[in-house]
């Protein structure tokens, strides 16, 4: 992944042209690795980029065997490494380049990761609307559309007070009816804490966006779980 600066290991090195005992040794280190979740991604890349590192992991008992338990007993650890490369707001990657590099597979994860990489980028950019960061990132489930809609008309409102609401609602395409009663009364109510910002759902005046991501991630399954109920 272009955008992450890792250092040189074996999962940047073309091993198409390395003896097949110069491949198990590559595989014995990396799975010896202290950092299970570094190990994991590095095999995993090896494996999707090169068919002999591939067919090595596959036909070898003990070698597969090994990456298999690699593979489950990381599996939340990569869930968080992967989060904290989305709330790194210096970061640029989409979240499948995220989801990919950490193999993120729990679904209620990966919807958590395109939720917050589309929140980063729409704070990243004050000209970025929902639609662009809910393209960019894959986002489909329907509780995570309806924040980000939300979320980029109210980062519009935070950005400029003199917005009419009606503009950040239709930008945004924001439709549910209590995000638009929401967003038109912070329109008419735009100084609410310290800094002169109306806060977002969850909000509270100083909490760090990062915890709102998080908090929000967390909720995503329970919120979908409703939406489906027909709240």
């Amino acid at each position: 992944m272009a955008d992450f600066d890792r250092p040189v290991t074996a999962a940047s090195t073309d091993v198409n042209d390395l003896p097949n005992e110069m491949l198990h040794t590559i595989v014995r280190h990396t799975l010896d690795q202290k950092d299970g979740v570094a190990a994991f991604c590095e095999i995993n890349a090896l494996r999707a980029t090169s068919p002999r590192f591939r067919a090595l992991i596959e036909g070898d008992p003990v070698v597969r065997s090994g990456f298999r338990a690699l593979r489950s007993g990381t599996e939340f650890a990569r869930f968080e490494k992967a989060m904290n490369e989305v709330l790194d707001s210096r970061r640029t990657i989409s979240a499948d380049e995220i989801i990919t590099y950490y193999n993120v597979t729990i679904s209620h994860h990966v919807d958590t990761i395109r939720l917050a990489v589309g929140m980063r980028d729409i704070d990243a950019n004050p000209e970025m609307v929902a639609r662009t960061a809910i393209e960019r990132n894959g986002v489909n489930e329907p509780s995570a559309l309806k924040i980000l809609r939300s979320y980029a008309a109210r980062r519009d409102i935070r950005a400029n007070p003199k917005i009419v609401a009606q503009t950040a609602i239709d930008r945004n395409e924001v439709v549910d009816p209590i995000d638009v009663s929401s967003i038109r009364w912070l329109a008419e109510n735009p100084a609410l804490d310290s800094h002169g910002r109306a806060p977002l759902a969850g909000h509270a005046p100083g909490t760090p966006c990062k915890n709102v991501t998080q908090n929000t991630g967390r909720g995503l399954d329970e919120r979908s779980r409703q939406d489906r109920q027909g709240r």
